[in-house]
């Protein structure tokens, strides 16, 4: 069974999801409406929403992508207790990785259609589940796993 399977724990991933709405993008921060980059987001949300107690983010230099192609975050999800998912049919509260430069290194959370995710220069965001442009990017889909 997954965590997300449960309607009650979508209505609560759709709230965590709203209360970091106006999060600016900020390297190695999990602060709410204080800032946020892309894999503290997806940690803050889960753990808003109940799915996990505490998921420590290791401290990443903004640019260690475009020299290593080491998956820290696919490890490190991977470590959450998730299975694949439909990569073309996701289900809400999926984990969605993506490539940029030499290794995965963006990460969102799929509700209703859309991806939400922190974006630098942009902060926390959404964008259509097909957008094109991170669509060829997208390498993982995760569910993760009830731990009850």
């Amino acid at each position: 069974m997954f965590y997300f399977d449960k309607p009650e724990n979508i209505d609560k991933l759709s709230q965590a999801i709203k209360g970091w709405q106006g999060t600016p993008w900020m390297l190695n921060a999990r602060i709410k409406h204080r800032g946020a980059d892309c894999s503290n987001y997806v940690a803050g949300v889960l753990v808003d929403s109940g799915a996990r107690n505490r998921i420590l983010i290791p401290a990443h230099s903004d640019w260690y992508f475009l020299h290593t192609k080491d998956d820290v975050l696919v490890d490190g999800t991977i470590n959450l207790g998730v299975e694949n998912g439909d990569f073309n049919n996701p289900k809400d509260g999926d984990i969605i990785m993506y490539k940029v430069g030499k290794s995965i290194a963006h990460t969102g959370i799929y509700l209703k259609g859309t991806v939400h995710h922190s974006l630098y220069g942009m902060g926390v965001t959404d964008m259509p589940w097909l957008n094109r442009k991170w669509q060829k990017r997208k390498r993982f889909v995760f569910r993760l796993k009830d731990r009850s």
